[in-house]
């Protein structure tokens, strides 16, 4: 039994309907795997009813993304998000956690475990829900590690949830494949992955119309009969969104960066041979790297031998230039 079904059948007691929809952003396309990026983030979390007679509650989620593609270790990221209490009374915005970092896409199946529920305010769980929050937030370098503190995290608040009685009010399960046409193995039936928002309502389809649902600046919203928005209320629910990218905008790891600071040491050193081997340490560290798409190994290696070889056409003396902003431009570099 998953921990998610732990969690609906400690927690609810009588079934409910969910809504949930995909909408997906204008002009996306299934993510192309060894090429694109993507990151998860959870947009918004809102709770209908935030106080009763006797307490306030507030919302709190658990989100776990899980990756899986033949012949590559599985992968996981899990976070406990929770907004603070506000003195002022006038309502409390969780928006845009990321919950991912920019993953290369390497096909197989991505998959989003994600519950919402309600914590009352000034107990002794908001300390654990404080920790779950602080350990899920923490950046983890190894891949092994990382997958053993998601599952952690993963189980603390699984553990959490049950101690409270499991004042869940919703969970979502869903999953994406690659592009049906790609014939790459491991890729399931599901729908391709592709930049989309992904909406969960405790709601029927009777209650709120499917057709009616939008995104505005990253909150779920209803179109009305005068083609004017308003931001959905009465409901319970969670607002996830799939960012895709063709290219990182962060390529130029700090790895690279100190590689070409040696570079420049050794130069001014009068030791040219020393700088030829960071540069190849350099190229070493794209080509290896887990951050970077089999498309952008490639380019990223040509920036490397654009900015160590202007460095060396400088000679000792040389001072470090700054780190390119971007790969446009750099594909013609070298000859």
């Amino acid at each position: 039994m998953g921990w998610w079904d732990a969690i609906r059948r400690t927690g609810q007691r009588d079934a409910n309907a969910y809504l949930v929809m995909e909408l997906p952003e204008g002009g996306s396309a299934p993510l192309k795997p060894g090429s694109d990026y993507f990151r998860v983030w959870l947009c918004e979390m809102f709770l209908a009813q935030q106080s009763t007679l006797l307490a306030h509650w507030l919302p709190a989620a658990s989100v776990s993304v899980s990756l899986t593609a033949a012949g590559r270790p599985p992968g996981q990221f899990t976070r406990m998000l929770r907004p603070q209490l506000t003195e002022a009374g006038g309502g409390v915005a969780l928006l845009n956690y990321p919950i991912t970092d920019l993953v290369p896409y390497a096909g197989g199946v991505v998959e989003v475990d994600a519950a919402l529920f309600g914590l009352q305010s000034g107990t002794r769980l908001d300390v654990v829900v404080d920790v779950l929050q602080t350990v899920s937030n923490l950046p983890i370098p190894a891949v092994d590690q990382a997958v053993t503190i998601a599952k952690q995290v993963a189980t603390g608040a699984r553990d959490l949830v049950a101690g409270t009685d499991g004042r869940v009010h919703l969970d979502l399960h869903q999953g994406w494949s690659s592009d049906p046409g790609a014939t790459l193995e491991g890729a399931g039936n599901s729908a391709p992955l592709r930049g989309t928002y992904l909406a969960a309502l405790l709601a029927t389809e009777m209650q709120v119309d499917p057709g009616t649902l939008c995104v505005v600046a990253d909150r779920l919203h209803t179109t009305n009969g005068d083609g004017t928005t308003s931001h959905l209320l009465g409901w319970d629910f969670l607002l996830l969104r799939i960012e895709s990218r063709a290219e990182r905008d962060d390529f130029w790891l700090p790895e690279l960066e100190e590689q070409f600071e040696r570079a420049v040491d050794a130069l001014e050193q009068g030791m040219p041979d020393l700088a030829r081997n960071c540069r190849n340490a350099a190229v070493a560290i794209a080509w290896k790297s887990p951050s970077f798409t089999w498309t952008d190994r490639d380019r990223v290696i040509t920036a490397v031998h654009a900015r160590f070889d202007a460095l060396a056409d400088k000679g000792r003396g040389a001072t470090a230039g700054p780190a390119p902003r971007d790969l446009s431009a750099r594909e013609d570099v070298r000859g």
